[in-house]
């Protein structure tokens, strides 16, 4: 319905796709595909600095990285 050329390069989608309904369903279903990868992305982020145990993400948030000395 638009008259500007930033929505024209976009309007050959909802033909495409079949219709308005299927435009809105596939961006309902891929807003919350990347809704739960971030969330289990962020998750899995600061269990592998919990496991791992240099403390790279704690200190990224912290802002202090407390490294132990090797005894020789």
């Amino acid at each position: 319905m638009s008259h500007a050329w930033l929505p024209s390069l976009f309007a050959w989608i909802v033909p495409f796709m079949g219709g308005d309904f299927a435009v809105r369903q596939w961006h309902h279903v891929m807003m919350w595909f990347f809704i739960i990868f971030t969330m289990v992305h962020v998750y899995l982020v600061f269990y592998h600095d919990y496991v791992e145990g240099r403390g790279v993400i704690s200190s990224m948030a912290g802002g202090w990285k407390f490294v132990e000395k090797r005894r020789n």
